[in-house]
């Protein structure tokens, strides 16, 4: 990735704690560069797997302290009301 000239590695809008760990993991382990990390959650307040936001936070709980920064981002467009 540095060498293609690449700044940050943006893990980005997951919706399965165990696939955001697995890239992360790989970000991290292949790389100098930050990494920027996402989950997505829907109008339920959950990913598309069914995972709350705190049950997401302590299950990455390990993985994602390598990370620079970790966001989550809404699945869902918000209503015109």
């Amino acid at each position: 990735a540095e060498a293609a000239g690449a700044d940050i590695i943006i893990v980005e809008t997951m919706a399965d704690v165990t696939e955001a760990e697995a890239a992360v993991r790989a970000a991290v382990d292949n790389t100098q560069l930050p990494v920027f990390a996402t989950m997505t959650f829907g109008e339920h307040g959950r990913t598309l797997m069914g995972t709350a936001p705190a049950e997401a936070a302590e299950e990455s709980a390990g993985t994602y302290m390598r990370v620079g920064a970790r966001s989550v981002s809404p699945s869902f467009a918000p209503s015109s009301s």
